[in-house]
């Protein structure tokens, strides 16, 4: 057998390395050693036979007993982290230090952008979502195979994109441009999507995809059955990026489930698609297939199109949703369906928010609020404070704190919360990279 020892010990045969560096002998076989100064054969009773000096690690799979003074390709040694990463930069990954610079929470799976540019996903992963070129599940981060330079992420139901530095948009899992199904083709990494360029925003979530492009304009590709992509009656799957007619200046785009919202420049709110429910927020249950204004809402600071409901938070801080209320989506304390905005309850200072089937919202004191699945009111996520963005889609949710660390909480049988576990947690929990 092999061992490696991670110190300097004795030179010669039959030595019995006694020393104290010697203790920390690692018996491999079969392995890549990731630390070591000397190779040798070991004797039953502890002894060596040969000891030849290495430069690094060595990959001990090549090598048979009796072999180990004829080693001589030595392979570099892998950086190690130290044993406490700095501020700002908490996770070790792959023996650097660095840290999560947004988090995007998808239907049963998760995606971070991380500090260096990579993507890293974990959770469900039938359909490719989580762009490691397999469909296996995933309860520990992975990286997205190949991708480096993303600016930014979005995450939908089955599918996630990035844009790039560069401009450009890639995306993976459901294939958006070319079924309405979703079990339809699929991409298990990352595939650049033709004809998008200047990219600086992209929103995803059923069977749908809107990009939003540096001169203000907006580009959708999906399903567009009952208008979500602003298209005409004419086009119900658009396989390209296509650019909604009548939208200009905008400066954030959603989509939601059969719908859309986007807000310009200016802060007044639009929305288009289905509308059974009031989602639009135009004072009808009339669906439109252009973009038609939210009554009331010319100070949007940020717009989110969710599950048959839509909220905006307001420049002052405070948050209105409007739409389906079944299970409280627009937190005003009630189950009645609205189809203009309303009030979210209490939330007065709100500078981030998130939706989906429920909704969150980031406070100006560090603290977070959601509301709708369980809540018909805002309710305080407990333990979780030191919070600079959260995300949430279907039933869970993740928060990114100040050191760029992530915590996540709710359902958990994908492992989607990245805590290496299927079980779920109402109290949030920290990723394990």
């Amino acid at each position: 057998m092999f061992v490696v020892a991670c110190g300097n010990g004795g030179v010669g045969a039959r030595n019995p390395m006694k020393t104290a560096a010697t203790t920390a002998l690692v018996a491999l076989l079969g392995a890549t050693v990731a630390c070591g100064r000397v190779v040798t054969t070991a004797t039953d009773d502890g002894g060596v036979d040969d000891v030849a000096p290495v430069d690094g690690p060595i990959a001990l799979e090549s090598a048979t007993a009796g072999d180990a003074g004829a080693v001589d390709v030595p392979m570099e040694m892998s950086p190690v982290c130290p044993d406490r990463c700095p501020e700002g930069r908490p996770i070790c990954v792959r023996g650097s230090c660095i840290g999560v610079a947004h988090v995007a929470v998808g239907g049963w799976y998760t995606c971070a952008l991380l500090t260096d540019t990579t993507v890293w996903c974990w959770g469900g992963n039938d359909q490719g979502q989580l762009g490691d070129g397999t469909t296996t599940a995933r309860s520990t981060p992975a990286p997205v195979a190949g991708l480096r330079g993303a600016a930014g992420i979005a995450t939908g139901y089955l599918s996630a994109c990035a844009w790039m530095l560069d401009g450009t948009a890639q995306c993976w899992g459901t294939d958006l441009g070319v079924s309405r199904v979703s079990n339809g083709p699929r991409h298990l990494t990352p595939t650049v999507i033709d004809g998008l360029h200047d990219v600086v925003q992209i929103s995803a979530r059923a069977m749908s995809a809107c990009a939003l492009i540096g001169d203000g304009t907006v580009r959708c590709w999906g399903d567009n059955g009952v208008g979500q992509l602003g298209l005409d009656a004419s086009v119900e799957l658009q396989p390209t990026p296509a650019r909604v007619p009548t939208l200009h200046d905008i400066a954030q785009v959603s989509v939601g489930d059969f719908h859309s919202c986007a807000r310009d420049a200016r802060g007044q709110a639009t929305c288009w698609g289905m509308n059974f429910n009031g989602q639009l927020g135009d004072g009808t249950d009339h669906s439109s297939r252009t973009p038609v204004e939210v009554v009331g809402l010319a100070d949007a600071a940020e717009i989110y199109a969710g599950v048959f409901f839509s909220c905006a938070r307001r420049r002052g801080g405070a948050v209105q949703c409007w739409g389906m209320n079944t299970n409280g989506q627009l937190g005003d304390g009630s189950r009645m369906d609205r189809n203009l905005p309303t009030d979210v309850s209490g939330l007065r200072d709100a500078t981030q928010l998130s939706t989906g089937l429920r909704s969150c919202a980031l406070l100006a004191d560090t603290t977070v609020r959601c509301w709708g699945y369980q809540e018909v009111g805002p309710a305080e996520v407990e333990g979780l404070t030191g919070v600079v963005e959260v995300s949430t889609s279907i039933r869970h949710a993740c928060a990114r704190l100040r050191d760029n660390s992530l915590r996540c909480w709710g359902p958990n049988s994908q492992g989607q919360l990245g805590d290496g576990t299927a079980d779920g947690h109402d109290a949030p929990v920290a990723v394990v990279w």
